[in-house]
């Protein structure tokens, strides 16, 4: 109570006192094991309070010890997966080894689905078990730090195979590589950008980064000026 005393007199309140205990009450005693009527706790707190504390200058500034949180390991530069966020009780991943976007509830965070994020050794190294193996709970409460810490996923940043504009450049997405400032990116290799270009099956396009010429490049325009666009 002293302490805790000290902690009141730091906040906006007009005075702190103390009610001194009765003396003849077992070891334990609390004001939830009272009997007394209201008039009779009236009575017992006029004649034991104390005067209004004053805070001790000497005593240094108590504060609340913030809730621990589980160590969440730098995941920079990791070889298997890419944490991605939450939405509700989902969690988003990306996994290398497939490059397509993973959706794991909370329940779902289990060892099965976890190896498919990463091998088993590395879960190994990252939350050990207390017994050797490996301790999935921390593992999953690793996992839902990081992606608190990203914020909330936003599937408008996954963009499917195709055309894009990123950037003030074009792109072009064939399922398995990228084709962007004249250069071919594998698909797993991402290339500067705030998208997210799934993994996905491969599509037949340019087998160099060598770009059309205008004559061929005019074909494709008129081509395109056929067709009624509704958004043009």
């Amino acid at each position: 109570m002293d302490r805790l005393a000290q902690l009141l007199l730091r906040l906006p309140v007009d005075r702190v006192q103390m009610v001194t205990p009765p003396t003849d009450v077992p070891e334990g005693w609390d004001l939830a094991d009272a009997t007394w009527t209201t008039d009779e706790a009236l009575a017992y707190l006029k004649a034991n309070l104390s005067q209004p504390l004053e805070l001790d200058a000497e005593q240094p500034e108590l504060k609340a010890e913030p809730e621990p949180k589980p160590e969440v390991p730098e995941l920079d530069g990791n070889l298997h997966f890419t944490p991605l966020g939450f939405d509700g009780d989902a969690y988003y991943y990306q996994p290398h080894s497939t490059g397509q976007v993973m959706r794991l509830s909370r329940s779902s965070h289990t060892s099965t689905n976890l190896v498919a994020l990463a091998p088993l050794e590395y879960w190994e190294q990252l939350a050990p078990g207390s017994r050797g193996g490996v301790d999935w709970t921390k593992a999953a409460a690793i996992l839902f730090a990081i992606c608190a810490d990203l914020g909330v996923y936003n599937p408008d940043i996954i963009r499917g195979r195709g055309a894009w504009w990123d950037r003030a450049r074009p792109v072009l997405h064939l399922g398995d590589r990228i084709i962007a400032d004249n250069k071919s990116h594998p698909a797993l290799k991402p290339f500067d950008s705030r998208y997210l270009y799934q993994r996905m099956s491969p599509l037949k396009g340019p087998g160099t980064v060598k770009p059309l010429t205008d004559t061929e490049s005019m074909v494709i325009c008129e081509l395109a000026e056929r067709f009624h666009w509704e958004v043009p």
